[in-house]
């Protein structure tokens, strides 16, 4: 099995994407990893009302993928609400022109640093809140659908978790971890679909 050290969680505006990697990063530093939380940068930009552009998009992705390689060059496993590879949705959203160049870098930043990818199912009834976000809850899910079409491209495959069930979460991260036993990790990828991640 590769040598996972980026936890990466995928899923659209107010799935809880943030709240899971607290709770995994947390739950991993408590039980001894040497783990570290890499969060979303664009979400301080919404808190402070400054409107994406076009452009931005390439400063926001150089800026998340400097906090992940600062860790992953000191040996830290990466817990991060905000990976890379999500970046090429707001690319597409917001219109940057270079999206194939920066879906090379993802993938070479990936063949670097394998990554666990993760998608974080809705619970369609959670109330939708708006701030520090800049969709409202139909761009949303608009959001999920473009992000799931991304994944299904990525060569290292994703998982599906529901966003509520932070155990199974866990258990998945805490397989991939150890080094992965190979019939568990099966089983977890039987019961979560998607395009299981092949070791």
């Amino acid at each position: 099995m590769n040598a996972i050290k980026r936890i990466c969680l995928f899923a659209g505006p107010n799935v809880g994407k943030s709240v899971a990697a607290a709770w995994l990063f947390a739950k991993l530093k408590i039980a001894g990893h040497n783990a570290d939380l890499v969060q979303e940068k664009a979400k301080e930009l919404a808190y402070d009302g400054i409107k994406i552009r076009k452009y931005d998009q390439l400063q926001l992705f150089a800026e998340q993928m400097r906090r992940e390689e600062l860790l992953l060059r000191n040996g830290v496993t990466v817990v991060t609400d905000s990976p890379i590879r999500l970046g090429l949705a707001y690319g597409l959203k917001y219109g940057f022109p270079c999206v194939d160049e920066m879906m090379k870098v993802i993938d070479a930043f990936d063949a670097d640093h394998p990554p666990l990818n993760v998608y974080l199912r809705r619970d369609e009834k959670d109330e939708y809140q708006q701030a520090g976000r800049y969709e409202n809850r139909e761009q949303a899910l608009e959001m999920d659908k473009v992000i799931l079409e991304l994944l299904d491209k990525a060569p290292d495959g994703y998982v599906i978790c529901p966003a509520h069930d932070l155990e199974e979460l866990l258990r998945a991260v805490k397989i991939v971890l150890s080094g992965g036993d190979l019939a568990r990790w099966s089983e977890f990828c039987k019961q979560h679909g998607a395009k299981p991640v092949d070791f």
